[in-house]
């Protein structure tokens, strides 16, 4: 068989997969520009990450693509709260709440949800904070998404206590043993269980 030459190659659109919204090559940088943000925030690298972020939103919002804005505003968002800017990390936030929303996409909403209640929290906002968390911890719980449910209820418990009222735990103590967690998370949910 002939082998393809590296044009026909370079050439050639596949599309990715598990890739949202279409795999035309604006999605394709968008989601590029949005992983090497993801990348570069994981290294820490506050600068790099709000500059890649910026980029991919830039794409997803001139190309219309609102599922990929939302992703795209809630990793900026998440960065940019880690980088100590709550103000604008807030706004991102909630814009990526609202396409969720509007999209259809529960995953986004959760995240958007989860991350959007650690920023109010943060700003002293506990109530508000609880909303959220509980909107993304029952997202969670629908999808079955044990860790992300634990990290919730977590979180759930953490705003509750910020008002002074108790709230059990949600259900961490249905899924300790499917969680990925350090020790200590682990020893803090085999504690809330009663002995068998």
């Amino acid at each position: 068989t002939p082998r393809p030459s590296p044009r026909t190659n370079r050439t050639r659109r596949v599309p990715l997969a598990g890739s949202v919204g279409p795999a035309g090559p604006v999605g394709l940088r968008t989601d590029a520009m949005r992983m090497r943000g993801y990348c570069a925030d994981a290294l820490k690298d506050a600068a790099a990450a709000a500059r890649h972020y910026t980029w991919a939103l830039q794409l997803a919002t001139e190309s219309g693509d609102k599922t990929r804005e939302a992703q795209v505003r809630l990793g900026l968002g998440a960065s940019l709260f880690k980088a100590g800017e709550a103000g604008t990390a807030k706004a991102h936030l909630e814009a990526a709440l609202a396409l969720g929303r509007a999209v259809g996409d529960e995953a986004a909403v959760a995240a958007a949800s989860g991350n959007l209640g650690k920023v109010l929290m943060a700003g002293g906002e506990s109530a508000a904070a609880g909303e959220r968390f509980r909107e993304a911890f029952a997202l969670r719980e629908k999808h079955k998404d044990a860790r992300g449910c634990a990290v919730q209820s977590i979180n759930v418990g953490s705003a509750a206590a910020l008002e002074e009222k108790v709230a059990p735990p949600l259900c961490a103590p249905r899924y300790p043993s499917q969680l990925p967690a350090p020790p200590t998370l682990r020893r803090l949910l085999r504690s809330l269980l009663p002995e068998p």
